[in-house]
């Protein structure tokens, strides 16, 4: 049966509770993002969760490959050859242009994801929560709540795309083309990513802006560990469909384990 155990049984969280602000928090990051892997994947309970995400990031893995495709090899290239540019000139700038689309499209990648939060990833949270605190997270809400959740991840996926494109983009290109770039830009970039994944528990708690920022960057450590972990399990094929809804598990179990422990349980919010 794929369901998580009952409420009345809660398990003891898997990382170290309170949360570690220090930089050994990094490897409670890590542990959390491997426990949500077991937990989505098959055997785990919630791997029905995960099954919709994980077809959609097919799609547009696929999608953004071939729209790479189109654009470098049909539209760039045919301008290039009809326009008066040095023969050798199309074809590596079309080769560099769709490096450049699929570098873009990584970064637009989760923004995308977000518009299935409150259909697959709030009911992980939800999940998780019951499984290590014998409590919901939000229970049960109204079509017009589950409407409100919906407006604001479409509000949220916009904004990140520019966070991405602004900030998560130029580190990854500093990153490939200077060692010591890639040294500095790693952990910031999965600071940003961890920041991402959390943020779909803490919405669900209702959690204003300044004190979501005050979290993350309190537990910067184990976010960076969760974010860059993510970041480079990404880049394994097939497993890389699956690393969002472990991240989002991963991330409930932080944000659990960042509570006092025996108060956590009072602390969700409802919708």
């Amino acid at each position: 049966m794929d369901d998580a155990p009952p409420a009345s049984a809660p398990r003891p969280l898997p990382v170290t509770t309170p949360l570690i602000t220090g930089f050994n928090g990094v490897s409670s990051g890590i542990s959390a993002l491997i426990v949500g892997l077991k937990l989505i994947l098959p055997g785990g309970g919630m791997f029905r969760y995960a099954i919709a995400p994980a077809i959609f990031s097919l799609l547009l893995i696929i999608g953004f490959v071939a729209g790479s495709w189109v654009l470098a090899f049909d539209v760039i290239l045919d301008a290039l050859k009809s326009a008066e540019v040095p023969d050798w000139l199309p074809l590596p700038a079309s080769i560099l242009s769709f490096i450049a689309g699929l570098l873009i499209s990584v970064f637009l990648f989760n923004p995308m994801l977000m518009l299935l939060g409150p259909l697959c990833f709030d009911p992980i949270c939800e999940k998780v929560h019951i499984l290590y605190t014998g409590r919901p997270l939000i229970g049960k809400r109204s079509a017009a709540a589950f409407l409100k959740r919906q407006l604001f991840t479409i509000w949220q996926a916009i904004a990140w795309s520019f966070v991405s494109l602004l900030i998560q983009l130029p580190l990854a290109v500093v990153a490939a083309f200077t060692g010591a770039g890639a040294i500095v830009t790693f952990p910031i970039a999965g600071f940003v990513g961890g920041c991402d994944l959390l943020d779909y528990p803490l919405a669900l708690r209702h959690e204003k802006f300044g004190h979501k920022a005050q979290f993350c960057w309190r537990y910067r450590y184990p976010l960076a560990g969760l974010g860059g972990m993510s970041g480079l399990l990404f880049l394994v094929p097939l497993l890389n469909m699956f690393i969002t809804p472990a991240g989002v598990a991963g991330a409930t179990i932080l944000m659990l384990a960042a509570d006092e422990p025996g108060t956590h349980t009072q602390k969700s919010g409802s919708a």
